[in-house]
């Protein structure tokens, strides 16, 4: 009698273990990806979501995205040194693109930006820079929309906080 008991009871903390890592509660501003078994079997949220534990990898998704990048001692074309404050705000319209097209969002992200603003700051003269914030937020949008439809991301507003020159 007691070791049906106990066969029971364990039973019923598996049970209660498997049900709390089946079941997702998903809020509004984030998706879940889910892969079953390394096949990605789409994008769910918000709400609840059951999937099946071990079998399943789940990869959270932040759906609304706000970066500030800040580059300093970026090299003008003559020589001086500038630093740029970019702030970027979007959102993943594509919860599956955004985990299986990229490793990390943000990260690529930041890279790409990084690149943009290295390149044109150091195609400008020092004495140039300060004026063509508008313009280099319209490239900065430019590129970030053509890579960010790839990876499931959309740009809804860049803007260049601040331009210094040292």
């Amino acid at each position: 009698m007691n070791f049906v008991l106990v066969i029971f009871i364990t039973a019923v903390i598996l049970a209660i273990v498997f049900f709390q890592a089946a079941i997702k509660i998903v809020p509004e501003e984030k998706r879940i990806v889910i892969l079953r078994m390394g096949r990605s079997i789409g994008s769910r949220g918000p709400g609840l979501v059951i999937v099946i534990p071990i079998i399943d990898l789940v990869m959270w998704v932040d759906v609304q995205k706000k970066h500030h990048f800040s580059y300093a001692n970026l090299p003008t074309r003559d020589n001086k040194l500038a630093s740029v404050v970019v702030d970027l705000e979007g959102k993943v319209f594509d919860a599956e693109k955004s985990v299986l097209n990229v490793p990390n969002l943000d990260n690529a992200l930041q890279k790409l930006v990084e690149a943009r603003v290295g390149d044109f700051v150091s195609s400008k003269a020092s004495s140039e820079l300060p004026n063509l914030k508008a313009r280099l937020a319209d490239e900065l949008m430019d590129v970030v929309r053509r890579s960010g439809r790839d990876w499931g991301f959309e740009a809804d507003k860049i803007q260049i906080d601040e331009i210094q020159v040292v």
